[in-house]
């Protein structure tokens, strides 16, 4: 190929670019699904990052430890306060925040609820989860949003394929509560234990097993520029390929 022909071809890749920039922009935004887990987290970290979201501890940091039972799980704790390997009432919690955008939280599952009366829990294991002030969760909320160790959610029970293991003696109770707010679009949450008077650390805690959602993701614009280096290479090898 001669030196002219080259340079047409690649003056013909540059003025496409327009156009293909155009598209790329014009490009909807498309979504994605996210599962926040164990395994994107850091034992010793306080906060884990993910596809746009970020998890972190208060009052200590992540824990992971796997759980017995009929469906075992590995879950998020946090270090210190009453048990080392969950969330309790001694000033620990998680917040979710999905840095100022809002998902659709399709599903939580939560672990190491036990029952009342099961390990020496005066009252059932409770959750609390509070929103970023919607109606799903908020001060307005005319239900607080809390999960029990009994398998109760928003004063309602969970059908039997929710309890994916029973909080039985030994086996702390995992429930997985799907489309816990519905179709509301949710900005961030805290996961905290539930203060019962007179339960004490021990008999209001908790550990995380996941937290599915739905996030928006729109394509960047700066990404063009890739684009164009990556024709004008291409152009370029095929010069000299031609050459060769």
């Amino acid at each position: 190929m001669s030196r002219q022909m080259f340079l047409r071809k690649l003056r013909k890749c540059v003025a496409a670019l327009p156009a293909l920039a155009f598209g790329f922009m014009a490009s909807p935004a498309f979504s994605t699904t996210v599962v926040i887990n164990a395994s994107g987290v850091s034992t010793g970290s306080s906060t884990a990052s993910f596809l746009g979201a970020t998890l972190t501890s208060v009052g200590g940091t992540f824990t992971k430890s796997t759980t017995t039972g009929t469906n075992p799980s590995t879950v998020i704790g946090i270090s210190g306060g009453a048990l080392s390997n969950e969330a309790d009432i001694s000033g620990e919690k998680f917040t979710l925040s999905f840095g100022g955008t809002a998902v659709t939280i399709s599903e939580i599952t939560i672990g190491l609820l036990f029952a009342k009366d099961v390990s020496g829990n005066i009252f059932a294991d409770a959750v609390q989860m509070q929103t970023d002030g919607g109606t799903a969760c908020g001060s307005s909320a005319p239900m607080p949003c809390i999960l029990s160790g009994s398998g109760v959610w928003k004063s309602a029970a969970l059908p039997a394929s929710a309890i994916l293991s029973p909080g039985t003696e030994g086996n702390g109770g995992i429930f997985k509560i799907t489309n816990p707010f519905g179709s509301e679009l949710i900005s961030s949450i805290d996961f905290l234990p539930w203060s019962i008077s007179g339960s004490g650390a021990a008999n209001s805690d908790f550990a995380l097993v996941s937290v599915t959602y739905t996030t928006t993701l729109v394509p960047e614009p700066g990404t063009l520029s890739l684009v164009g280096l990556g024709l004008a290479g291409l152009a370029f090898a095929r010069g000299r390929r031609a050459r060769g």
